[in-house]
């Protein structure tokens, strides 16, 4: 079942056929991803250094004691907040580009979503990754999730041009994890700019930055 929730859509496993259902599993988790989604808006716009639990309480509408119910510390929050939003976003990223016909336009759907965010979060979204950023260049304790977080990130890319490469779709200049991780490295850099200098560097314009890179590394094209 897809829960949505001030414009996003949180998907929670109905039972299947036989099984009773149990609301309260459905009201923890459906609280749960309040608090997150709170939480990850709250990083955007006050920075995680400044983020507090009094700030995620009344951004999400619920009381200091219920986040703490849920989240033992603030870092707990925080870390919480990284893993369940990149996950969130990945499925759906991956999910899309499942239904495309081929990895040509499997790899377009990927690079797209990497260059447009969801709607409702414009801005927010990428914020969150500089302040993720930020916090594991000074703290180790987020630092051990990092490798953990981006290997989420690289797994679809890197799904999808092996995917191509088996089929002939792909030539690779180099490995396939070098292609991947310059990608990748290049959403990043491009976000950035996009943030900071948005009528030099529009988010069409990043796209079309992006698709370029691809289709030289991998030597095919999508024209036509």
């Amino acid at each position: 079942m897809a829960v949505q929730y001030r414009g996003i859509v949180v998907v929670v496993e109905a039972a299947s056929s036989g099984e009773a259902r149990d609301p309260a599993a459905e009201r923890v988790n459906n609280r749960r991803a309040q608090i997150l989604e709170a939480a990850a808006r709250v990083i955007s716009e006050r920075g995680a250094d400044r983020a507090r639990l009094v700030d995620v309480a009344r951004a999400a509408g619920v009381s200091i004691g219920l986040i703490q119910h849920y989240f033992s510390s603030r870092d707990e929050l925080l870390a919480a907040a990284f893993d369940y939003f990149n996950d969130l976003w990945m499925r759906d990223w991956e999910a899309a580009a499942a239904a495309e016909a081929d990895p040509p336009h499997k790899l377009s759907t990927l690079l797209r979503f990497s260059s447009f965010e969801f709607e409702g979060w414009r801005e927010v979204q990428w914020r969150i990754w500089v302040e993720f950023w930020s916090l594991c260049n000074r703290d180790p304790r987020f630092r051990a999730h990092y490798a953990g977080i981006y290997d989420t990130f690289r797994k679809p890319f890197r799904a999808v041009i092996l995917e191509g490469v088996e089929r002939g779709d792909f030539t690779p200049r180099a490995s396939v994890e070098d292609v991947v991780d310059r990608l990748t490295a290049q959403i990043e850099g491009l976000r950035v700019h996009a943030l900071l200098e948005p009528d030099r560097v529009s988010r069409e314009r990043m796209f079309g930055l992006l698709l370029a890179l691809a289709e030289e590394e991998l030597r095919f094209s999508l024209a036509g």
